[in-house]
């Protein structure tokens, strides 16, 4: 899914963010940074516990920072807790908090999902790079370079013997997969 798709599916800005941060990378770059935060678990907390000053400025907080990213849905929401706590110290928000809860929920399943994709991103990495190693590996045994023909005096043998016995060992493990 692109960014532009995204804003769509939340009833986002696309437009406003984008005339915010300039491009897609730096979009995305801060919704990962608001995904792998921490600020509406602090709000829960803050609010369960009736600290009102400490929620007033978290909210503030996330109000900016959705505001910035044109997140209109969650701008709206920090906009009206950050107003009802401006000046209360004992206002119910259960409603709200509740919204919270429930978007706080979302935002774990997309950690998870982007956990998981990087995650399989990496293996992928891997097994190619064993792919790779096992390409060097056959051009490696197909060579003509036979290293106990090299000379004594070759500053090299024992760094190409260690590769040749780490290749072989890498090879055995390929075979296993």
């Amino acid at each position: 899914m692109d960014v532009k798709t995204f804003y769509a599916e939340i009833n986002g800005s696309y437009n406003d963010a984008l005339a915010i941060m300039m491009n897609d990378v730096l979009i995305a770059r801060m919704l990962g940074k608001f995904i792998n935060g921490n600020s509406i678990d602090q709000m829960i907390a803050l609010y369960e516990n009736k600290d009102f000053r400490g929620l007033f400025a978290a909210a503030h907080s996330l109000k900016g920072v959705a505001g910035n990213l044109a997140l209109t849905p969650l701008f709206d929401l920090a906009s009206f807790i950050t107003e009802a706590t401006r000046n209360d110290d004992n206002v119910n928000l259960d409603k709200e908090i509740s919204e919270l809860k429930k978007l706080n929920d979302v935002k774990r399943e997309v950690s998870e999902l982007k956990g998981n994709y990087l995650s399989k991103k990496k293996d992928e990495l891997n097994k190619n790079k064993i792919k790779d190693d096992k390409n060097v590996f056959e051009e490696y045994k197909n060579s003509s370079i036979d290293i106990e023909k090299l000379s004594p005096s070759s500053r090299y043998k024992n760094d190409l013997k260690f590769f040749e016995n780490l290749i072989i060992k890498m090879n055995d493990e390929i075979k296993n997969i």
